[in-house]
């Protein structure tokens, strides 16, 4: 009869051993456990008790991605406080370490830099957080590097920093013979492996402990030898998984041979490194949130041009052709008592008559004002990192196509453009697009004069 140290095997040759899905068994295993931690983490352990009980009423649940991470979870979280699981298949070892670190449809950056170093984390109460965020940003259908989605990552970023900063444990002493004879008083009733010391930052799965019974027989042996010189060690949070992001400042110093001559690194100093990292990871969100709006924005301007809008446009751009003054006057005379007021009348009526006109403008003065708004949080990006021309360059060419396209196109108040109603500052970072693609297309004075300075042919 199994006595849940080992996971059930189906005998061989039968039809449920080659389909039955090993993640049964591990739930199974779980379920076993989870009574043994219920005072530590009652949580964890109700959790357990969840997984078995679903895929016990719905075994077609294991194939789901989101029961099998909710697993995956679960067996990091065993692990950390009763250590490695042992009999676990290797593929599914590894889809679960894989799982354990991410969530399904996840597509922030900077919360999957902390999924990753959720296994190094010894705080159950922000990893927990940190996966409720991940799995709500990864859920959702809006935009998954929203301003919103952006506070409440930068909020657990900044307990992730503090839990960083926090102190260190102290080096492992040199044991005592009779500290050295006496039981592990963390170890648990059932006899299984608890956490060893732990140094900071290091991963390093501690093989081959002596058991409780070795332990107590050997004082009894008069074997009173000293032990070796003693070394940190630390339980392996998940076989195969690396914590990246957090863990790799204090694994760079357990690395390096003692220099007692070397000043500590100041806590201050660590946690302006830290907020540098997040700082840069930060802006690049913001820039790359910038980018998709702006091709959101002209895909938008582009949709109502092309559609509903494509027919009174066509009639303003053919008044332009004729028009001395180009398009700027068309669309300034487009008002009440102006030599084209009746394109402006015929403009309005079709927002109003025109199917799915309406609907199409208000996405893309929508999409418009959005990018405005980001336009500007990277042109404040640019002056902070004295980067500025690089980071124009970036957005240039699309600008300059959103500013073509929008100053062809009627704008709210009568005798203006959309262009016109996008704000000073966007407007002007849209002309220096348009500028900008002018120059790289025209040959500039300085060149021609280099060129025809250059020796005549004989």
């Amino acid at each position: 009869m199994p006595d849940g140290s080992t996971i059930p095997v189906p005998p061989p040759g039968s039809d449920k051993a080659n389909s039955r899905d090993p993640i049964h068994d591990l739930v199974t295993r779980l379920d076993r456990v989870a009574a043994t931690v219920a005072a530590k983490d009652p949580d964890l352990s109700r959790t357990i008790n969840q997984l078995a009980e679903t895929v016990g009423k719905q075994p077609e649940r294991a194939q789901d991605a989101a029961f099998r991470t909710r697993v995956a979870y679960a067996l990091q979280d065993m692990e950390k406080l009763g250590g490695p699981i042992s009999s676990v298949p290797q593929g599914l070892r590894e889809e679960m370490g894989r799982l354990a670190v991410t969530a399904p449809g996840l597509q922030n950056d900077r919360l999957q830099d902390m999924m990753r170093a959720t296994p190094s984390m010894d705080d159950a109460r922000l990893v927990g957080d940190i996966r409720k965020l991940a799995i709500n940003v990864a859920t959702r259908a809006g935009d998954q590097n929203s301003p919103e989605v952006r506070d409440r990552v930068e909020t657990l970023e900044n307990r992730v920093r503090l839990t960083a900063a926090g102190p260190t444990t102290a080096p492992a002493t040199d044991p005592s013979p009779a500290q050295a004879s006496r039981p592990n008083p963390t170890e648990g009733a059932s006899g299984g492996p608890q956490h060893a010391a732990r140094s900071p930052g290091s991963q390093t799965v501690a093989d081959n402990r002596p058991s409780r019974e070795t332990e107590t027989r050997e004082p009894a042996a008069g074997n009173s030898a000293p032990p070796a010189s003693p070394q940190a060690t630390v339980t392996g949070r998940g076989p195969g998984i690396v914590a990246q992001a957090l863990a790799s400042l204090a694994r760079h110093a357990q690395q390096e041979s003692p220099n007692w001559e070397r000043q500590p690194t100041s806590v201050a100093d660590r946690s302006e490194r830290h907020e540098n990292v997040f700082q840069q990871r930060r802006d690049e969100a913001t820039i790359q949130g910038a980018e998709k709006s702006q091709r959101t924005a002209l895909d938008a301007v582009q949709a109502f041009a092309n559609g509903p809008g494509s027919s009174i446009l066509t009639k303003i751009q053919d008044a332009a052709k004729s028009e001395p003054g180009g398009m700027q006057a068309v669309l300034s005379e487009m008002r009440e008592g102006g030599r084209y007021a009746g394109l402006r009348s015929q403009f309005n009526a079709d927002l109003v008559m025109e199917r799915g006109a309406a609907a199409a403008w208000e996405r893309m003065a929508g999409g418009l004002q959005q990018y405005g708004a980001d336009r500007a949080a990277v042109t404040a990006i640019g002056a902070r990192q004295n980067n500025a021309a690089a980071l124009e360059g970036r957005f240039e060419k699309l600008d300059a196509e959103i500013s073509k396209a929008t100053s062809a196109i009627p704008g709210k108040q009568d005798g203006k453009s959309v262009l016109d109603d996008l704000g000073e500052k966007l407007k002007e970072v849209l002309d220096r697009a348009v500028s900008a693609v002018k120059a790289a297309f025209t040959p500039s004075a300085d060149r021609n004069a280099r060129a025809s300075a250059g020796p005549s042919p004989t």
